[in-house]
C-alpha cells in the first residue's frame, strides 16, 4: 500500500487507466509509479462497481475496479517520493486494516477480498507467514500485488 501525501492516508496505489493499455499493463505502470515495485500480473480476482459497495460516492458514477493478482519481480521497496505518494510498504491484513485508510480510493472489503483469494490459493499457513504488499487501484481498476 502507499501513503498519499495530500491526505496522509494509506491506499491501494492507482490512478486512471490510460487508453491503449491493457489492464495488466496499467497494473505494471501504476505499481511502479506509485510504489516503486516492478510486478508481473497473474490473474483477475474481481470486478467491483463502486456504486454497489461502500466507496465514497463520486460524480463519475460508473467506475469499475478490477482486482488482479500480481507477483513482484523482487520484494524490495525503494524510497518512494512522488507527487502523490511518499511511502510504500507491505502489510498483513490485520496491519492494513489498522491503518488510516483513504476511503475515497479503497475500502476494507477490498483488502479482505484480496487476502481471501491468497488464502484460497496458498492456504492459511502461507498467508500467516507472509505480508501481502499491496493492492493496486486504478480509476476503476484495482490490482493485488503479493
Amino acid at each position: 500500500m502507499v501513503n498519499e501525501k495530500l491526505s496522509d492516508t494509506w491506499s491501494i496505489p492507482g490512478g486512471w487507466a490510460d487508453i491503449g493499455y491493457s489492464a495488466g499493463e496499467v497494473a505494471i505502470k501504476e505499481t511502479h509509479e506509485e510504489a516503486g515495485i516492478h510486478v508481473t500480473p497473474k490473474r483477475l480476482i474481481a470486478v467491483r462497481d463502486i456504486q454497489k459497495h461502500n466507496y465514497a460516492k463520486k460524480n463519475l458514477s460508473y467506475i469499475y475496479r478490477h482486482i488482479i493478482e500480481c507477483v513482484p519481480d523482487d520484494n524490495n521497496i525503494g524510497d518512494v517520493d512522488t507527487s502523490e505518494t511518499d511511502a510504500a510498504n507491505y502489510f498483513t491484513l490485520d496491519e492494513a486494516l489498522q491503518l488510516k485508510l483513504s476511503l475515497n480510493r479503497n475500502i476494507p472489503e477490498d483488502l479482505e477480498l484480496a487476502f481471501d483469494c491468497i488464502i484460497v490459493k496458498y492456504g492459511i499457513r502461507f498467508l500467516i507467514e507472509i505480508k501481502i504488499p499491496l493492492i493496486i487501484k486504478m480509476s476503476g481498476i484495482c490490482y493485488l500485488y503479493k
